[in-house]
């Protein structure tokens, strides 16, 4: 790789590869590593490498002592089933690295600042399903905010709400009130030089410089929306001492920092340096199979208190409505009888429907989102369900039909195919004109039955024709 002279000079100045300086610069020419997380919010570890360990399409060894992360030899993984049913999400090993093992409190409250495309926000909603905590992603940029949104609902994650606001807003509507904040930071990208090619073209060090004050902009919020005894994990994909130590030193110094025990995972593989009593840590290419990354685990000084109630829309929105007895008997219909529990989050708005778990954290002034999780609407008297009722609540409903990883239905259906009942092939009914996909148990996607047709529900953007 032509690396930018300033970059070489830096390092080599800095000795930031700590006591391999060349190795380092040689691990430029590696390839970039392959590797994927799974989601243990909708199938356990043992389950799926049970499934999943001797397929071809796959190839996969798990990485040592992490929390269900595996690298990977598959060309095109974005493709793979498994990904289409929200039970992967690929991702960097060393990035994953951050949040592994991080320990999710029940009913602890989130906030992933800089989130798209998601996946340290995977990281810790797939823990947070679990134990009744909640968390809000949020993204500055609008299309990111898309992206964001469509990996979220892939997953299938019930505690995850997504907004697309400004730091400074946030800091405006929850001031100290989240117990962790989570900052992978906009930065200058230096630790991704292998993956993604353009980025050693972008890179100066006029980039870094402002790559700096905006990380400090992003904090100043950060700071702001954590409670007193919060912790703040504090991220980039850069080795910039600019972005990364000094930044801690800037929270040091201004905003009360104190040190906290980081994950464990991390300290096994990263190289550790003090800065004002906390530690930092970075990932290096030469060292760890992965890309370059730092992180740092600070707390912010005084005592965590919890009198501050989850902004809730269905107190906040009074344009939000229960169900009417009407609106019931039609979604039962459609759907067969769902839990109560399920039943009593929905609510209705204009024509549309929208569930909203009962931890959920809602922007609620100014915020570019949905008030909840969009389940359908109601078009002519029936209601038509959204991609993301059948991954949230799929599980629930008693028509479905189970499909092979590995068989030709299933390529069929992300195809955008529709399916016809014969020999193994049938559908469980019970009640309810549409049911859901499912392979190893977990929801893909939805479908309309009838006398024997499945017909495709699934998104036409998200279909797949390279299976």
């Amino acid at each position: 790789m032509n690396l930018p002279e300033a970059f070489v000079k830096r390092i080599k100045e800095r000795e930031l590869a700590c006591d391999d300086v060349n190795a380092f610069l040689v691990s430029f020419d590696e390839p970039p590593v392959k590797a994927f997380h799974l989601n243990t919010a909708v199938i356990s570890k043992e389950s799926f490498e049970a499934c999943a360990y001797g397929r071809e399409s796959l190839f996969f060894e798990e990485i040592e002592a992490s929390d269900c992360a595996y690298y990977h030899k598959a060309e095109h993984i974005g493709h793979h089933p498994f990904f289409h049913a929200g039970i992967l999400y690929s991702e960097d090993p060393s990035a994953f690295a951050v949040l592994s093992g991080l320990e999710i409190r029940e009913g602890e409250r989130i906030l992933d600042l800089c989130a798209a495309p998601g996946g340290k926000t995977s990281v810790l909603a797939r823990n947070a399903d679990k134990c009744g905590a909640s968390i809000l992603a949020n993204e500055t940029d609008r299309g990111r905010y898309k992206i964001l949104i469509s990996n979220m609902e892939r997953m299938g994650y019930h505690s995850v709400s997504v907004s697309n606001l400004m730091p400074a807003d946030l800091a405006l509507m929850y001031p100290s009130y989240f117990d962790t904040v989570v900052v992978d930071a906009p930065c200058s990208g230096e630790g991704m030089f292998r993956k993604y090619k353009d980025s050693v073209n972008e890179w100066s060090p006029e980039n870094v410089s402002f790559c700096s004050m905006r990380q400090k902009e992003i904090l100043e919020s950060a700071c702001k929306c954590l409670k007193p005894g919060g912790r703040l994990i504090y991220s980039t994909c850069t080795y910039a001492t600019e972005e990364d130590e000094d930044i801690v030193r800037f929270l040091t110094d201004t905003q009360k920092m104190t040190p906290m025990d980081p994950p464990g995972f991390i300290k096994k593989y990263a190289s550790e340096e003090k800065v004002n009593g906390i530690s930092t840590f970075k990932l290096f290419p030469h060292r760890f199979k992965g890309e370059g990354q730092f992180a740092a685990y600070l707390k912010k000084d005084g005592e965590c208190f919890t009198d501050k109630l989850i902004h809730h829309p269905a107190a906040e929105d009074k344009s939000l409505k229960p169900l009417s007895t009407g609106q019931l008997k039609t979604l039962t219909e459609a759907l067969g009888t769902l839990p109560d529990e399920i039943k009593g989050r929905l609510f209705f708005k204009g024509n549309n429907i929208y569930y909203l778990p009962e931890r959920y954290i809602f922007p609620s002034k100014g915020a570019a989102s949905d008030p909840g999780f969009l389940m359908g609407g109601m078009i002519k008297g029936r209601f038509m369900p959204s991609h993301y009722f059948f991954k949230i609540c799929g599980r629930y409903l008693k028509t479905y039909l189970e499909l092979s990883p590995d068989g030709p239905e299933l390529k069929a259906y992300l195809h955008g195919e529709e399916l016809k009942e014969g020999g193994a092939l049938k559908a469980v009914t019970d009640g309810g004109a549409f049911g859901v996909i499912k392979v190893l148990g977990v929801p893909v996607g939805g479908f309309k039955y009838a006398g024997g047709r499945i017909k495709n529900h699934y998104p036409k953007g998200l279909r797949n024709n390279k299976l």
